[in-house]
């Protein structure tokens, strides 16, 4: 692509120095009419008036090429922008969504644990009410050894144990008939 352009230029270079070098040694003159207006042009001033035109349409051509590259480069960055803006607003709404589940999973977490401190909590208070009851009700098993008193608002209990017993040696028993024991 390159070459060709290059080979182009040279091209029609040496085309217009082959018609200004053509034209140089006439001196007829070529008149343009143009709305009541003549015009009377050597013919190498009309090779060179066509050689400007020619500039100044090539000139046209290349600013307008120029700025619809220019137009479309900045369409396509201002899209690469909104995507990247949109994508930058989704990671932070994603990013949200995330701290809001981890906040709700922390309260779910925290409720549960507070659910179940409190269940521990009726449980050793029922505990403490079943330990309380157990203790303050009277103990009667029928027999002389265990009696209950309440003063002031206190349960306490008295447990007489009997004493243990003594295992007495038949030596110790009326050793010498006269009905006495040896302690």
């Amino acid at each position: 692509m390159l070459i060709l352009g290059a080979l182009l230029v040279l091209l029609a270079l040496a085309f217009a120095a082959f018609l200004v070098l053509g034209s140089r040694g006439s001196d007829q003159l070529v008149d343009l009419t143009l709305g009541g207006q003549t015009l009377s042009l050597s013919p190498l001033a009309l090779v060179v008036a066509s050689l400007a035109t020619m500039a100044v349409l090539w000139l046209g051509t290349m600013l307008v090429r120029l700025a619809l590259a220019s137009r479309a480069k900045k369409r396509r960055q201002r899209k690469e922008e909104e995507r990247a803006a949109r994508e930058r607003l989704m990671a932070r709404e994603d990013e949200r969504i995330r701290e809001i589940e981890e906040r709700e999973r922390a309260l779910e977490e925290q409720r549960v644990s507070t659910e179940i401190a409190r269940e521990r909590a009726e449980a050793a208070e029922r505990e403490a009410e079943e330990l309380r009851r157990s203790q303050s009700a009277p103990i009667y098993d029928g027999g002389p050894t265990a009696a209950s008193e309440r003063r002031e608002g206190v349960t306490t209990e008295r447990v007489d144990v009997a004493p243990e017993p003594r295992y007495v040696d038949r030596h110790d028993i009326d050793p010498d008939g006269t009905g006495a024991t040896r302690a």
